[in-house]
């Protein structure tokens, strides 16, 4: 359908699709417009694909590069335009097409949205252009590349993205088919952790609303870390090191710990590196391997013998695969320099001593690491863990979806989806390794951005919290035996704001610590990409299910269970942020949101 425009929809029709670039379509001009657009499917030269959220309920998808999308007449009146395409998952060219059908190359677009966008291809006047004009598909195309629609505006200041009405969304009702006998994983109080940033600094961890507002979120496991506690506390406040002294403060250590968080949950404590006068060129110096492992034993000694506090989870090392392999690696994984070997040999040896010293110590103690930060460095995971297992009562790794604040809502989901996937490999390896002495593993760092100065407000609203609750889910349905979200507090990524107020990811975690610790059973959502779901049976026999709109559009979702459907208890969204009651049978859950189920 071609469609023009003033304050609504007149029609314009096409009466007969394009055979040869030489045969126009019989055009039905019914008002003069603003703009003029044109539907993709209505004169296609790739296949019609069908999609709720395209005008008229199809796309064109190309599956071919250098291959043409549409070829379609320019508007009967006016004498230049703005051309705009609809596009997702690819990137285009605009060609002009004379009446002999020669084509001649005009503009590109290389932007590659991976959801329908309007991008401009910019003016054009009639001369230029010839009676029609086509849109290719260039070299580059993600999962679902395709043209929607062709839209030439008269106006230079006309967004269409902003001015145009969007196609009517015909959304079939989504079926999430629980099978609550059928267990796929166990949720414990490990699952649904959180860091405790604040942990090394008691100005926060006695703040009487910090205190309230981490039990509310009431996570099951905290991990302290902080790379400041490496730090001189004579200068510094989240400091854990007597520089003058090189040691522990132990004064220091026992203000910020003693007494913090009542509720009860389990620590991790987090020895990110060794002090400064151990480094030698960002790495351990090798002669100081023996003195840090009994530097790691001396905070044990600390916390655990002096204060009585018993932590059980410890964490050598925090995202040194960099330093010790990355830096010596291409992207490919091969050596940068076939004569300089990387370190994991060493890094291997640091973390085998530092375990044997900290147990010495205590025995009953988990020793783990070492926090990578890629996951997909298999093989740095294979060498290391060929070397630790012994020792290694769990595999660490941390995982992010962005370094940017202009990249997607779809596309950050999309990597907190890949959470899980990067579990599964990792356990895979780990498998490998110890067949006899499984070795748990703990995704105990992740957020939407990796860089803190990018700011990306996604992680402090409603977005950020369904980013969490994709990849926790994920992480945990997969095999993950803890996951702990970065973080608890700060101005960029917190749960908790710089003045104690409640973001909305806390709500997740609440939720999920209170009501979602057990059993989780196998629910199949019939568009995982669209609607999200997650089930849990409870020791006590109750049900909880959680739905996940990763979409901009409210969806109806049927449940189908070997019990009664569950009702919906609460629902967090833009338009909601309150528990609300509803029925169980074709639940609304509004676009980007989280409903709650439960009996």
């Amino acid at each position: 359908m071609v469609c023009s425009h003033k304050a609504t929809f007149a029609a314009l029709f096409f009466f007969a699709g394009i055979a040869a670039l030489t045969n126009s379509p019989q055009v039905r001009a019914q008002t003069a417009a603003d703009y003029t657009l044109v539907e993709a499917s209505t004169s296609p030269t790739g296949q019609v694909v069908s999609d709720p959220e395209a005008y008229g309920g199809s796309y064109v998808q190309q599956t071919s590069a250098w291959q043409p999308m549409i070829v379609s007449p320019v508007p009967a009146s006016g004498d230049s335009w703005v051309i705009w395409a609809r596009i997702k998952d690819v990137n285009v060219q605009l060609k002009a097409v004379a009446a002999d059908g020669t084509q001649n190359a005009l503009n590109w677009e290389w932007a590659q949205p991976d959801d329908w966008t309007w991008v401009s291809l910019g003016r054009h006047t009639r001369a230029e252009l010839g009676p029609k004009i086509l849109l290719m598909r260039g070299p580059n195309a993600g999962q679902s590349p395709g043209l929607d629609a062709v839209l030439f505006a008269n106006d230079d200041s006309f967004d269409p993205n902003v001015s145009v009405p969007q196609p009517n969304f015909n959304y079939p009702p989504v079926t999430v088919t629980i099978d609550w006998r059928k267990q796929i994983a166990t949720a414990t109080q490990l699952s649904y952790g959180l860091y405790a940033f604040g942990g090394v600094n008691h100005a926060f961890t006695h703040v009487s609303a910090y205190e309230a507002n981490m039990e509310i979120m009431d996570a099951g496991l905290l991990r302290l870390h902080n790379w400041g506690m490496m730090n001189d506390s004579a200068t510094d406040p989240t400091g854990w090191i007597d520089l003058k002294n090189k040691c522990w403060d132990a004064d220091k250590i026992k203000k910020d710990l003693s007494g913090a968080y009542g509720y009860g949950p389990n620590l991790l404590i987090n020895i990110p590196a060794w002090p400064s006068w151990m480094d030698k060129n960002g790495m351990l110096d090798p002669t100081q391997e023996d003195a840090f492992a009994g530097f790691c034993a001396d905070l044990v000694r600390i916390v655990n013998v002096d204060l009585k506090l018993h932590v059980k989870y410890w964490e050598v090392t925090n995202e040194r695969d960099g330093p010790y392999y990355g830096n010596f690696h291409n992207s490919d994984g091969t050596l940068k320099n076939p004569s300089i070997p990387d370190h994991v040999d060493d890094l291997a040896t640091i973390y085998n001593k530092c375990a044997v010293a900290m147990k010495a110590v205590e025995p009953a103690i988990k020793v783990g690491g070492p926090a990578v930060a890629r996951p997909d460095w298999s093989d740095f995971i294979a060498r290391f863990t060929q070397q630790t297992a012994g020792n290694l009562d769990f595999f660490s790794f941390h995982a992010y979806g962005s370094g940017s604040k202009d990249d997607s809502d779809k596309f950050i989901f999309n990597r907190a989806a890949g959470f899980g996937d990067d579990v599964t490999q990792i356990k895979g390896i780990l498998t490998k390794v110890s067949p006899d002495r499984p070795i748990p593993v703990f995704l105990d760092e992740y957020n939407v951005s990796w860089s803190w100065d990018v700011r990306d407000p996604r992680m402090t609203n409603l977005k950020g919290m369904i980013f969490d609750a994709i990849a926790i889910t994920g992480a945990v349905e997969n095999g993950a035996a803890a996951t702990t979200a970065w973080n608890e507090k700060d101005g960029v990524y917190g749960k908790m704001d710089d003045s104690y107020n409640l973001r909305p990811g806390a709500s997740l975690f609440e939720l999920l610590n209170k009501h979602m610790i057990g059993t989780v059973v196998s629910a199949v959502s019939s568009e995982p990409n669209s609607i999200a779901a997650y089930a849990v049976r409870r020791p006590n026999g109750d049900r909880a299910l959680l739905l996940i709109n990763r979409t901009k559009h409210d969806r109806t979702v049927d449940q189908t269970s070997s019990g009664a459907p569950l009702p919906v208890l609460s629902e967090f969204s833009d338009t909601s942020g309150m528990p609300e009651k509803g029925p169980s049978a074709g639940v609304t859950v509004p676009a980007e949101s989280i409903v709650f189920l439960g009996r």
